[in-house]
């Protein structure tokens, strides 16, 4: 069992990812947020995806309440985009550490979903203002070669707990 928590900032990108692939996909909240908690659960302690669904409901309320329409899509991924990306506005992250692992955990829960809420709330508004981190188009954990294993967790199917019925 992992004995190390989720960075802050890979939970802030993984709850904007699902939030995103919600507006995107035909995917329910809770399938996708149930697909990054068994992921994320391997290699952290548990997170369960009734956490990871609220906290991406939640943002996507908030960009209901400001109106943002078309514009939802873009501020999710530019959030996750960031968060992945940079430290602050002025500091890329460095994703490519001499030692260590870039995915590596941490001893205390640095996380929550109000932090979470908070920072993309600030993000929101600092990209209506123009002067945060854009939106990259086209980017998304997937495409993010750096995090082999959220990358992984990213490209993978949703289970919609489909049955198949074989016919012999």
């Amino acid at each position: 069992m992992p004995d190390t928590y989720c960075p802050g900032w890979i939970y802030d990108a993984v709850t904007s990812e699902i939030a995103a692939k919600f507006l995107a996909e035909s995917s329910s909240l809770q399938a996708l947020a149930q697909k990054y908690s068994r992921g994320l659960s391997s290699l952290y302690f548990p997170i369960e995806a009734v956490e990871l669904a609220a906290v991406g409901e939640e943002m996507l309320m908030f960009l209901s309440e400001i109106e943002a329409n078309e514009l939802a899509f873009e501020y999710l991924s530019g959030f996750g985009y960031y968060r992945i990306n940079f430290v602050s506005t002025k500091t890329r992250r460095n994703l490519s550490p001499t030692f260590g692992d870039i995915e590596e955990g941490e001893r205390k829960r640095q996380y929550s979903g109000g932090q979470s809420l908070k920072g993309f709330r600030a993000y929101v508004f600092s990209r209506r203002s123009d002067v945060g981190v854009a939106y990259s188009p086209g980017w998304s954990l997937a495409s993010q070669h750096e995090l082999k294993t959220l990358s992984k967790i990213s490209k993978e199917l949703v289970d919609t707990g489909a049955i198949t019925i074989n016919h012999t």
